[in-house]
């Protein structure tokens, strides 16, 4: 057989062995499967992070649980029903307040049936869920207080028990000594009972009370209440015991204030806030008065107004949430709206804060006849008189889950203490539902969105996810850990990359010693070896408190290393050319070695002639707004740009004009043309800064105030800030954009620099005209190599900013980035709760930011790829 031949008509005089054939296939095979398995690797991660994120978005569910109709009427219609943590039993509170009744929850068995107040009847009561406490008040002007509620015990020595209990199985319940008795999943027997306990009662003297109220506090319960006379009394009660007598003294103070009920006569609802610093009556009419009880001896009518403004319906609900800020109004029309107080500028209230309507949760079928909130989280129950439940999420105006209880109106609702029950009398009986609901708190709208929280003025992006106390509640908006992101990153790639790009190109075009090159680069790459917990703990640590000493010298810096850089190139003009060419190889010597020094210590000379100019003399007092106005801080920010208009200028008219008439010169007076040309242009920036700064100030506009989008530009300073960080990350991200952005300056092919230095262009023209746009794609690709790294970086910004997830681009303030957010909250995370998967929806945010800003990245590389292959 012959040998093939080649095109020419030659025969090939080798052949290829195989085991480069071999070689060549499985580094083909390696090579695809190992891209094959990036992509699986990074689709895995995708779906991982989905998984555990698309839950938080379903749905809740009800299920139904018990329906009992063998119960009395009484029952039916009790106004208050409580039901334990297990869901085991439930209690009403019935005959005006007069009895209480436990029942076994499954089949309505009666557990105890008692007298609350030794068979007498309130003329007014009230009771607290979360302190279980149940207040009444008497014809003879008696108030007592009672602590009622399932109390839990173990029942530890079995052997005394009746042997059906020894015998109850795990996961069983059996009614037993008026309480109920269950076995837990360890094996113990628990027994829920309802206990009353007499807490304190107070002789007022006052009869005809008709309206009271009361709550806990850790100074003692406070009370207040409304008697037939129109008087409105809030009260403190402070309890003492005698230690050696046992013997309980209460002790009452507070003051009266007397209103005018002739016109509307007694209203239907008596509520006290939860700080007990505001009291609320309200009227059937909708008719609101709030009542200033900061200082129960001056006691003032703060506010009033209509909780139904169109005035086409009638008040028939009304209930406080957990932690007594958020009052909800139901309405005859089945309508509910949640109020609370604001406190917007201007307001001419005695305590400076107006009742806002702030949630709209809809209408419902029928009036709202019940309410009951929850006791750990803003949802809450409603019942309305066609015998329709629903539960709502107040802060998210989600309607969760709606059910039918039954024909007739629903006389009470209860949510279990776990949120995971509910249960409501109507005429037919009583009906519950198990309940899951998911994650209420996780909307597109509360993470994504601006939301109206308790305590602020306004809608905004707020992250708080822990708190202090049961009142709290949790913030989940991802807004403001997506801006410190940004943030973080804007500042570490404003501070890096140039750096880094002015580096690449000067060694790779300027740096004629090969000797100092081939130590520069490895000596720059060196740095990316060091640990960013490292560079974290600098931060924070030195160069925090450095920059927090020398502020004002630090801000000088940005103007005086620049210029120095500069005038040093302006006066290497002004050498003879014989001298210039000499002395060009120790350019990096005289920038390292002179410039840089001589321009760190003018900043450190210039730093208090800076802040006394512009500053007041006091930096951090200007810029917590305490002295000066802000045309010292408006000038700095104008700087660069002022430059950029007369640079721009200078190229566009200044430069040819001045080349035609230097065009005769030697190089010295060519050298001293430049100079004035820049000093000129010194002045002029200088002073159109200034002028600019003094035009916006003079209208009004201080730096130092609120902007749309960035917030505050300059602000009160804190130690831990965003110029800090940017410092460190910048450091950390010059070493891979140095890396790839000089190896791809050098790629370009020399016979392009060497066309262009040989047709008479400068170095420089070359540089900027030929080198740089061949090479873009690869100088792109560091660029997004640096942003990439910054916006995944986690220990710089832990440790080296405050990590409050505030949303200002204030370079003096810190920030909290996605990253760091998850570092520190993911441990303390339970996992598959709402806040666990909150923060995995934030790692998939950053995994999305990071795809689509490599994905854009990559398409422009691309483009700039195919424009240098046509050079």
């Amino acid at each position: 057989m012959s040998e093939k031949k080649k095109i020419t008509g030659t025969q090939r005089r080798y052949t290829t062995k195989k085991s480069i054939k071999f070689m060549d296939v499985a580094a083909k095979v390696m090579i695809s499967l190992g891209g094959l398995g990036t992509i699986i690797a990074v689709a895995g991660v995708f779906i991982f992070l989905a998984s555990v994120v698309v839950p938080l978005f379903a749905p809740a569910e009800m299920t139904p649980a018990q329906k009992i109709s063998n119960i009395e009427d009484k029952t039916k219609q009790a106004p208050l029903l409580i039901v334990d943590e297990f869901q085991l039993s439930a209690w009403t509170l019935e005959d005006a307040g007069a009895s209480a009744r436990a029942f076994v929850l499954n089949d309505g068995e009666t557990l105890l049936r008692t007298p609350v107040f030794a068979e007498e009847t309130p003329q007014a009561w009230a009771y607290d869920s979360l302190s279980e406490t149940l207040i009444a008040a008497f014809a003879d002007g008696r108030i007592e207080l009672k602590n009622i509620g399932f109390r839990t015990r173990f029942l530890l020595d079995e052997q005394v028990l009746p042997g059906f209990l020894q015998e109850m199985e795990v996961g069983s319940a059996l009614p037993w000594d008026e309480g109920i008795v269950q076995r837990t999943p360890i094996g113990q027997l628990r027994q829920l009972k309802l206990e009353l306990e007499s807490e304190a009662h107070v002789a007022t003297e006052h009869d005809g009370i008709r309206l009271i109220s009361m709550i806990n506090t850790n100074s003692g319960p406070v009370l207040t209440y409304l008697t037939q006379d129109g008087v409105l009394r809030i009260q403190r009660m402070v309890s003492r015991r005698n230690l050696l007598t046992g013997q309980v003294t209460t002790t009452v103070t507070g003051g009266s204030l007397q209103l005018d009920l002739d016109r509307r006569g007694l209203p239907q609802w008596l509520e006290l806030s939860g700080r007990g610093d505001t009291a609320f009556l309200a009227w059937s009419d909708g008719h609101l008065l709030r009542i200033d009880s900061r200082n129960f001896n001056a006691l003032a009518v703060a506010e009033e107004l209509s909780l139904i403004p169109d005035g086409k319906a009638t008040l028939t609900s009304l209930s406080f949430l957990i932690g007594r800020t958020t009052l909800v109004a139901g309405d005859s029309q089945g309508r509910l709206n949640a109020w609370f107080r604001t406190r917007p500028e201007g307001t001419a209230t005695s305590d400076g804060s107006r009742l806002t309507l702030v949630h709209d949760l809809g209408q419902g079928p029928a009036a709202v006849t019940a309410l009951a909130p929850s006791t750990r989280s803003r949802l809450l129950a409603a019942g309305f008189a066609d015998g329709t439940v629903r539960t709502y999420h107040v802060t998210s105006d989600q309607l969760l889950v709606e059910e039918r209880a039954g024909q007739g109106a629903v006389a009470a609702v209860a949510l279990a203490p776990r949120d995971n029950l509910l249960a409501a009398l109507v005429p037919s009986g009583l009906m519950g539902w198990y309940l899951d609901n998911k994650h209420p708190t996780a909307t597109w709208h509360t993470l994504f969105g601006k939301v109206h929280y308790e305590g602020m003025n306004e809608p905004g992006y707020v992250w708080q996810s822990t708190g202090g106390t049961d009142d709290f509640e949790p913030k989940y908006s991802l807004i403001p850990l997506i801006y410190g992101t940004l943030k973080a990153t804007f500042f570490s790639m404003f501070f890096g990359v140039p750096l880094a790009l002015l580096a690449a190109v000067y060694t790779s075009e300027f740096l004629e010693d090969k000797r100092v090159k081939a130590q520069v680069k490895p000596l720059v790459e060196l740095m990316e070896s060091l640990p960013t917990v490292v560079l974290g703990f600098l931060a924070a640590l030195v160069f925090a408190v450095f920059v927090e000493g020398q502020t004002a010298s630090v801000l000088a810096a940005f103007i005086t290393v620049p210029l120095a850089f500069v005038v040093a190139a302006y006066l290497f003009l002004l050498l003879p050319i014989d001298k210039f060419v000499r002395f060009s190889r120790f350019r990096f010597y005289i920038i390292a070695l002179l410039a840089l020094p001589i321009g760190i210590l003018l900043a450190r000379q210039l730093g208090p002639v800076l802040e006394a100019l512009l500053f007041a003399g006091d930096i951090k007092a200007w810029l917590d707004g305490q002295i000066g106005t802000g045309i010292g801080g408006w000038f700095l920010l104008l700087l660069p740009l002022s430059s950029f208009v007369v640079i721009l200028f200078y190229g566009l008219k200044v430069n040819p004009w001045l080349r035609n008439r230097t065009s005769g010169m030697t190089r010295f007076g060519t050298g001293m043309a430049e100079i004035v040309k820049f000093i000129c242009g010194i002045v002029i920036v200088v002073v159109m800064s200034w002028i600019a700064a003094s035009l916006l100030t003079a209208a009004g506009i201080d730096i130092r105030g609120d902007f749309p989008f960035t917030g505050q530009i300059m602000g009160t300073y804190v130690q831990r800030n965003a110029l800090v960080v940017g410092f460190v990350m910048g450091f950390a991200i010059i070493p891979a954009v140095y890396t790839i952005a000089e190896d791809a300056l050098s790629s370009v092919p020399e016979h392009l620099r060497s066309g262009s230095l040989s047709a008479g262009a400068s170095p420089w023209q070359t540089a900027i005209r030929i080198i740089i746009p061949t090479a873009a794609s690869g100088l792109f690709s560091a660029v997004m190599l640096g942003l990439g790294r910054a916006v995944g970086e986690t220990m710089i910004v832990l440790m080296a900013t405050g990590n409050t997830p505030v949303m200002e681009m204030n370079i003096f303030n810190g920030f909290r980035t996605l990253s760091a957010n998850i570092a520190v909250e993911l441990p303390e995370a339970i996992i598959y709760g709402t806040h666990f998967r909150i923060l995995f929806l934030a790692a998939l945010t950053l995994f999305l930011l990071t795809f689509t800003i490599n994905t854009i990245a990559e398409v422009i590389r691309q483009r700039f790829r195919k424009r240098a292959f046509q050079l």
